[in-house]
């Protein structure tokens, strides 16, 4: 027996900026990145360092970028709302959750966002890049 988590049914909301915050899911996702960030290491050595290493320290965290794709609904009012939170460049926290309602949230900008009719037999596709940029929490659905 395992206790890890099935992806299916993942969801990407996106807030409606109220106090208390609503969330919003962006209909009929097929595809989302990976939640994280990265630290940059400054290189502090000097003569005074100790040791035969290199003196290292953590510089600022960056966000990931999370790529999603979504079957593209024309006109439908929730991928309306991360239409219109790119093209008006606005901040907004996302909440990434698992079928349990379980998962992470985060302030971040939608950077990417685009609709892709390429696919001659295939689907049309709403495709974005959502940058993450601030800290991330954890999400845990209450019983």
């Amino acid at each position: 027996m395992t206790a890890g988590r099935k992806a299916f049914k993942t969801k990407l909301y996106i807030g409606d900026q109220n106090s208390p915050e609503s969330f919003f899911a962006l209909p009929e996702l097929f595809s989302i990145g990976a939640v994280g960030g990265s630290k940059e290491l400054v290189d502090m050595t000097n003569h005074d360092t100790l040791g035969q290493y290199d003196y290292l320290v953590f510089d600022l965290e960056d966000g990931n970028e999370i790529q999603f794709e979504a079957n593209d609904i024309h006109g439908d009012a929730q991928q309306g709302r991360f239409r219109t939170a790119y093209a008006n460049a606005e901040k907004h926290y996302f909440q990434i959750l698992d079928r349990n309602l379980d998962g992470y949230q985060f302030p971040g900008v939608i950077t990417k966002l685009e609709t892709d009719f390429s696919e001659l037999k295939g689907k049309v596709v709403i495709r974005g890049t959502l940058k993450i940029a601030g800290t991330v929490t954890t999400v845990t659905a209450t019983p």
